[in-house]
């Protein structure tokens, strides 16, 4: 026979309100708590964009400019000026950087910190691989798909001169930036343009920065370019190339390497790039430096943070001479 369970009057009104506040929670609900305001973006100090359009394109980049903490405080002072590219990652790094150490001028000089991003609507990838690149590997037999994976590719050259007519006019005129020290920091794609900058038009900046350079690109079609610019300048009698040029290149960059490095496998980028500063140390150019660094213990994604601090004291020494001493890079 069914027991019949009879609650206590106490447990008889808790079952009361129970149920009575579940009744109305059937029949109205409580009104929601009223949104909080969204917090403002996060921006680095000293920091400003512009924006500028490529004629004839319809293409829009903005560039991020970054000045000194004295720039206000030294008004008569004109600043070197460093152009970084791949921004979203590198900008933030180096802004840190020179907050930490570039104060004061003892370990690098100070510097307007300028950063080039992807253009409005398009992803990193997609802006760089079309931006960076020299050529369009899908033009020749035996390209490897699985190593080109953007839409586009090949306009170095208009990005260039996108750089020349666009970007190094805006930053003049709106900046106390010395135009005679212009420094060029690229990694990967950013190197490749680096390097084809160097060899098409070496005059836009005077120190180029190139880390590990995709050199590999299009079956080193880097190198086939260096060929027909070193014959013209024999042809001309051009023998004068004034820049300076480091090369940095993580150790694991070559094949083989284990535990697997992050970036293209099977390339020996290594190798590419002794070879590349080898070949531009043997031409003989007049006024051109160059050597190399190999990072021992980086792939392809660690070795920027690894070296853009060495390429910074080199780059722009600051008035500290006991950081300039036992400079090591290898020479080819």
């Amino acid at each position: 026979m069914p027991t019949l369970f009879i609650p206590s009057p106490a447990r008889r009104i808790g079952l009361a309100v129970l149920l009575a506040s579940l009744l109305g929670g059937c029949a109205t609900s409580p009104a929601p708590a009223p949104a909080s305001p969204a917090p403002p973006p996060l921006a680095l100090e000293g920091t400003a964009s512009h924006h500028f359009q490529v004629p004839g394109s319809g293409r829009r980049y903005p560039l991020w400019v970054s000045l000194p903490a004295s720039y206000d405080q030294q008004p008569e002072r004109h600043y070197p000026v460093l152009f970084v590219t791949d921004a979203p990652w590198s900008f933030p790094i180096i802004h840190g950087l020179r907050a930490l150490m570039g104060r004061g001028d003892a370990r690098f000089d100070e510097f307007i910190l300028v950063g080039l991003p992807p253009q409005e609507g398009l992803s990193l990838r997609d802006s760089r691989s079309r931006d960076y690149t020299p050529t369009d590997p899908r033009q020749r037999a035996g390209f490897d798909p699985e190593d080109y994976e953007a839409p586009e590719y090949g306009q170095a050259a208009a990005w260039r001169d996108a750089v020349e007519q666009q970007v190094l006019p805006l930053v003049a005129s709106h900046y106390r930036a010395d135009m005679q020290r212009k420094v060029y920091a690229g990694h990967s794609y950013g190197g490749l343009f680096g390097s084809y900058v160097l060899l098409t038009r070496p005059q836009l900046f005077d120190t180029y920065i190139l880390g590990s350079p995709s050199l590999w690109f299009d079956q080193g079609e880097i190198f086939r370019l260096e060929q027909q610019v070193a014959a013209r300048r024999a042809a001309s009698g051009e023998d004068a190339l004034p820049a300076r040029v480091r090369l940095y290149i993580g150790s694991w960059e070559r094949p083989g390497h284990e535990p697997r490095s992050y970036g293209p496998d099977g390339k020996d980028m290594v190798g590419d790039v002794q070879r590349f500063a080898g070949i531009l140390q043997q031409r003989g150019y007049r006024g051109l430096q160059v050597d190399y660094r190999v990072i021992e213990g980086t792939d392809h994604g660690s070795v920027y943070p690894a070296f853009i601090t060495d390429a910074l004291v080199w780059a722009l020494p600051g008035r500290n001479p006991k950081y300039h001493e036992g400079d090591t890079a290898q020479s080819p």
